[in-house]
């Protein structure tokens, strides 16, 4: 959803209430329903402003009827076209959408709002709504939660290595600087929040060298007037200031500025809004006390002999392959690295630019890698140009699919997900950094999967060589875009398309084999044979079993991301 609102340039934001209890008891796959519903809707009839997601104790006489129960008020409040006050009364009713014209212009049906009503009154709860034409809405809801009395609540610990410290807030929209402000200080931190970058720099201005000197700026990238990098290059600039920690927030969803910001060298961290509590601690924590982001000695990173100066072509479909190998390359230091969805895109591009390399995914929607390979060889005799090298990137490491990519014209292959040693063996390969220091290319062959039921850390790490940060990334596109991948394979069983049917579930496939989700994986490819053999007579049952292991997989991430969304 925070794409979608991006795409739209509002800002959507998330408090959550310091004094609520870390973990509860509840259904969480219907809550989450629920919130995904409202907030969706809230991005859909909203142009211009900004979301928030409030979640906080219910300040209400209500009595519970269980042992530690507790009354949690969540309200998504917009900015959007607000609703009339004689249409609110059935806008919970089946169909009642407040208006058919909504229908044609925003699309949907207004029965996700039915459901959801009920399914908060199913969890003990309310749903009701405040609303006002021209001037947005504000959704309720309660339901009733069991606080986890065992678990100790961790931020509410006393974190001495960031009290006291003092942090300036930049960001011009006031929710953001209202919700960060009592994030910080929940934290025992100092912090100062100020609108735009301008104020920010009067205010270092008036620190510098005093008790008062920050040290920390955490400052928003998209702002009127100067945006963030150009503060954190006058930062940089300043010989007093130079050297304190600048932490970027930032909303944007397009790669092409997540790369500048990152490759920029003047930011420290770098968060997607809307960030984790939990990940923004952690990136404090790692400031303030630099002691602890040291990892052990045998969890540091092999050194490979990968020239950084290669220019790589990644052709694949799957977003969170993408990220995958995006964070790979560059932990190896290559940033000449573009990336196109399907093969008939890595044909253009590869006319276009030249390249040292192509890492192709042999399965893709509208030209294979087998067909934009053979294409590329032929534009190749054509112009008796020199071959460029293609890497094959295959989940189907079978004897019989080594040979067909190799027949092709493809000159290696790495099995999916990709783990590290092999890839950066065959680029070592391809282009070593000096002579004789070639690493030698493994044996290729089928790494047996361990056998797990849901997501093995240890599994999910090998893709991505240890580092919890591009593991983080990658799960976060894994959940942004995992509900609509099932949606297409749900539409897809219920046309009978098998060709959909095999490309979809491939895709889901090959996405969950990243974090070593076992069931997943076999159901999803149990789904693509039949679609490859367009035997779907049994394909609804197949797809409920997926279903239910997706909902165990996404769960599983969902913990492994701490929640906690700011």
């Amino acid at each position: 959803i925070a794409m979608r609102a991006d795409e739209k340039n509002i800002e959507l934001i998330c408090s959550i209430e310091s004094e609520l209890p870390e973990f509860v008891i509840g259904d969480s796959i219907r809550l989450q329903q629920v919130i995904i519903n409202l907030v969706g809707n809230a991005v859909k009839f909203t142009e211009q402003g900004e979301i928030l997601i409030k979640v906080e104790a219910f300040k209400s006489q209500q009595q519970t009827q269980k042992k530690n129960a507790l009354l949690v008020h969540f309200s998504v409040h917009d900015s959007g076209i607000g609703i009339d006050k004689k249409k609110q009364e059935k806008i919970f009713e089946a169909f009642g959408q407040s208006d058919a014209s909504m229908t044609r212009h925003y699309g949907g049906t207004g029965l996700g709002l039915t459901i959801s009503y009920h399914l908060v009154k199913l969890m003990g709860g309310e749903m009701w709504l405040e609303s006002e034409v021209g001037k947005g809405s504000i959704f309720h809801f309660t339901i009733e939660l069991v606080a986890q009395q065992k678990i100790i609540k961790t931020a509410s610990k006393s974190i001495d290595s960031i009290k006291d410290a003092k942090v300036l807030i930049v960001d011009d929209n006031a929710t953001n600087r209202l919700v960060l402000n009592e994030v910080l200080l929940n934290w025992g931190m100092k912090p100062f929040a100020v609108e735009n970058a301008e104020a920010a720099l009067d205010i270092l201005r008036q620190v510098e060298g005093s008790d008062n000197a920050f040290q920390i700026i955490m400052t928003d990238y998209q702002m009127p007037g100067l945006t963030g990098l150009e503060l954190a290059q006058k930062v940089r600039d300043n010989a007093y200031w130079e050297k304190t920690p600048i932490i970027m927030l930032s909303s944007v969803s397009s790669i092409a500025n997540i790369e500048n910001i990152e490759t920029s060298e003047l930011v420290d961290v770098f968060l997607e809004k809307p960030v984790q509590q939990s990940r923004l601690l952690e990136k404090i924590e790692s400031i303030c006390n630099p002691s602890k982001n040291i990892p052990p000695k045998d969890k540091q990173e092999e050194s490979y002999s990968v020239n950084p100066d290669l220019r790589i072509l990644l052709a694949e479909d799957n977003l969170t392959n993408q990220e995958v190998a995006r964070g790979l390359l560059k932990k190896q230091g290559i940033t000449q690295l573009t990336i196109v969805d399907n093969g008939k895109k890595a044909v253009d591009a590869y006319q276009q630019q030249s390249f040292d390399v192509i890492l192709m995914d042999v399965r893709m929607p509208e030209m294979d890698g087998l067909q934009a390979t053979t294409a590329i060889r032929e534009i190749e005799k054509n112009n008796q140009s020199k071959p460029i090298v293609i890497v094959a990137l295959t989940a189907q490491a079978m004897k019989e699919d080594i040979e067909e990519c190799l027949s092709t014209g493809m000159d290696y292959y790495a099995s999916k997900p990709i783990k590290p040693i092999e890839l950066f063996n065959i680029l070592a390969t391809i282009a070593p950094v000096t002579s004789g220091n070639n690493l030698q290319l493994t044996e290729q062959r089928i790494n047996a999967q361990e056998d797990n039921d849901i997501f093995d850390l240890e599994d999910a790490l090998i893709p991505v060589a240890g580092d919890l940060d591009i593991l983080h990334r990658v799960v976060e596109i894994f959940l942004n875009t995992n509900e609509g991948l099932l949606e297409n394979l749900r539409k897809a069983v219920n046309l009978d398309d098998a060709n959909a049917i095999r490309n979809t579930a491939h895709t889901i496939k090959g996405a969950a084999n990243n974090f070593g989700a076992k069931k997943v994986v076999e159901v999803a490819f149990k789904l693509e044979q039949m679609g490859r053999s367009e035997n779907t007579q049994d394909c609804e049952v197949i797809l409920k079993q997926l279903e239910i292991e997706n909902r165990r997989l996404v769960m599983a991430l969902q913990n492994f991301q701490n929640e906690g969304l700011l």
